[in-house]
């Protein structure tokens, strides 16, 4: 009543607010809790923001209003002039590209060094079909990748996966600014390289005309095409991976909440959390297998045409050196690939790791007896060690000197055993 009289708002005692933030603060900071706002992307686009922009740059990307500002509901847009400007950077590329084979295969008319000419000829092509392969991909499975980013973006509402605003843009910079350094590294030595390469063939001693300007600009923008199109596939994998791993560490967080001071009481909610809890494992595997469905086939191509490339670059190397400059060029890029595809395979290896963890925590299988774990006993074993007696009674019989004895005096002791017998 005095407060009224005093013109003051009254205090109303009420509740403790209780702060329901994303990103735990510090133990006992509740100031900063408020803060902490919901991202109004989900983890998993804004883990392929980088990545997008750079493909819708070069027309790999139909998906519209991706991270628009403000937000809005990404769709597929296929009747748009963005069609148009995807074909033509599409068209330049290959066009350059085959410009380049030609140029190589005009000399495979001296036959010196033919085989090794034809080589690099063949690097060309299946660098040439890898890159037009993800091109392709990231067009035709546009529609699924949307699906998948919206039922990613579904499934972290439905379990609550942290996503601070602030937090996470922080945490994605990090990641974004470490890929760009390494992006730009790679494509400054490619570019240097070509260069290089291109100033060979050109006259020494005279000056740049307006053609070779023009020659270098195509250059530049059929290498960020290229750059794009070639890693794509491993980058988006890699990338969409990460967040999957981040998915099934936040539910073994939650199932280790079941357990301990904060176990459920009763049996029968226990057994709805962790039926729960499964279904939340089967949505993370659907989308594993979502995504990797899209790029699966593109990846297949990828590692096969890494192999052919770094094959061919070894030899190359080993019978001429490292005297022409497209080794150097092949070599570079064996050797970014193949980094990206060791981070690829770590990341799937976390995943399969984080899953299995979780899934021997609902669902222990693997409890049969073992040997100091050295072996499991089980039927199994069995088989195995059928296999290793036969195979080493083989080696014993093989090996005999006694048998050796008896094959050195094989047909004499056949004609003594038939004339004894008659």
């Amino acid at each position: 009543m005095s407060a009224h009289m005093n013109g003051s708002s009254p205090i109303v005692v009420g509740p403790k607010r209780v702060f329901t933030v994303d990103v735990a603060p510090a133990p006992g900071d509740f100031s900063k809790a408020g803060k902490h706002k919901r991202a109004p992307y989900s983890n998993m686009m804004r883990s392929f923001a980088l990545q997008a922009r750079l493909c819708r740059i070069c027309g790999c990307c139909f998906i519209k209003d991706f991270l628009a500002t403000p937000p809005r509901s990404p769709r597929i847009v296929w009747l748009h002039w963005y069609t148009l400007y995807a074909a033509a950077c599409f068209a330049f590329y290959v066009w350059f590209e085959i410009d380049v084979v030609t140029r190589d295969a005009i000399e495979l008319s001296d036959t010196h060094r033919f085989f090794t000419k034809s080589l690099l000829v063949l690097l060309h092509v299946v660098i040439i079909v890898k890159a037009s392969g993800n091109f392709l991909t990231m067009v035709l499975g546009c529609r699924k990748m949307l699906d998948f980013f919206t039922a990613a973006a579904r499934f972290e509402r439905d379990v609550d996966v942290p996503s601070c605003k602030c937090c996470a843009q922080r945490h994605f910079f990090w990641y974004d600014l470490a890929g760009v350094l390494t992006l730009v590294v790679y494509f400054v030595s490619y570019t240097v390289a070509l260069f290089h390469q291109e100033q060979k063939v050109d006259r020494d001693g005279e000056e740049w005309t307006l053609r070779d300007l023009v020659d270098r600009a195509c250059s530049v923008f059929a290498a960020i095409l290229f750059f794009v199109y070639d890693s794509v596939n491993f980058i988006a994998l890699r990338r969409t991976a990460e967040v999957l791993v981040v998915y099934v560490t936040h539910l073994k967080e939650i199932m280790e909440s079941y357990t301990g001071d904060k176990a459920v009481p009763c049996e029968l909610e226990a057994a709805q959390k962790v039926q729960a809890m499964r279904l939340h494992l089967c949505t993370v595997q659907e989308l594993k297998d979502s995504i990797n469905g899209v790029l699966q086939i593109s990846v297949v191509v990828s590692s096969v045409g890494l192999l052919l490339v770094t094959c061919i670059s070894l030899f190359t190397v080993i019978t001429e050196g490292l005297q022409r400059t497209e080794l150097w060029i092949a070599i570079g890029y064996s050797a970014f690939n193949s980094y990206e595809f060791l981070r690829l395979a770590q990341v799937s290896q976390s995943l399969s790791n984080a899953v299995q963890y979780l899934h021997s925590s609902i669902n222990p299988e693997d409890i049969s007896l073992n040997g100091s774990d050295f072996f499991k006993i089980n039927l199994a074993l069995l088989v195995s060690m059928a296999g290793s007696i036969i195979t080493y009674t083989v080696i014993l019989v093989q090996t005999s000197p006694d048998l050796e004895a008896t094959a050195a005096c094989g047909p004499d002791a056949t004609l003594t055993t038939t004339a004894i017998s008659i």
